[in-house]
């Protein structure tokens, strides 16, 4: 009896040795990067959103087209840079696995603006909006759209 009294405080601190052991390896890095227009011009005022297994953060980019976070090392990046549709940039995505610090520099492409709205069967608005595309989604969309 005497000895299970001592093993549960003794299992106790294992386990908060390694649940420990692992937060400190996961660690921390920085992600960073530069967002430019078309012609490598710095693009201020851009939402750019990031979001990693266990955490998301909104940002904006600041004079210099420049943005940074901190995010868990190891983790599942997604970034997403998305300009006001009235610039008629291309939305830009991109994911990757975060092992070390990351500078993610960003060039966005001219799009073409589309409009428009998706109607269900029974005449319905399902969505509707814009979205800049670039020229292989503007041809796409043209050739599926009815005629």
């Amino acid at each position: 009896m005497t000895t299970r009294r001592y093993l549960i405080p003794v299992w106790l601190v294992a386990f908060v040795l390694l649940v420990a052991v692992r937060v400190e390896a996961q660690g921390i890095v920085n992600v960073s990067g530069t967002v430019t227009g078309p012609e490598g011009q710095p693009l201020s005022g851009i939402p750019t959103h990031l979001s990693w297994t266990g955490g998301s953060q909104d940002l904006v980019t600041d004079g210099a087209g420049h943005y940074a976070a901190q995010v868990t090392q190891g983790a599942d990046l997604t970034m997403e840079v998305d300009p006001p549709v009235e610039m008629r940039l291309v939305r830009w995505l991109h994911w990757q696995m975060v092992s070390a610090d990351l500078v993610q520099d960003v060039r966005l492409q001219r799009g073409n603006l589309l409009s428009g709205r998706v109607v269900l069967p029974n005449q319905a608005v399902f969505a509707s909006g814009r979205q800049a595309l670039n020229k292989e989604w503007t041809e796409r969309a043209v050739r599926h759209a009815p005629h």
